[in-house]
């Protein structure tokens, strides 16, 4: 179940280029809550989404970010949005 979220939380942020996994049975949930149905994409969590991101090796970490916009030397608890060596954007959730 997503969190409430207060005002334009990912503002200046590249959300609406970004894929959000979440649990398959929280889908809906995330698709028609606030704020959180401002990604770009809203999928299942499977294991081939992950083996994919697991796996790519032509991309790596140019930055992490915490949902604040401030840069950080690791994934820490929370939300982390996580550019790409590619120019993806990917945000994940510990």
């Amino acid at each position: 179940m997503p969190t409430a979220l207060k005002g334009d939380f990912f503002r200046d942020s590249l959300i609406r280029q970004a894929v959000l996994y979440v649990q398959a049975t929280s889908l809906n949930s995330y698709q028609t809550t606030s704020d959180w149905n401002n990604f770009g994409s809203i999928l299942p969590i499977t294991s081939d989404a992950i083996e994919d991101t697991a796996t790519d090796k032509d991309t790596s970490i140019d930055a992490i970010y915490n949902a604040e916009g401030k840069r950080s030397n690791g994934i820490n608890c929370g939300i982390n949005i996580i550019h790409m060596s590619d120019g993806s954007t990917r945000i994940v959730l510990k």
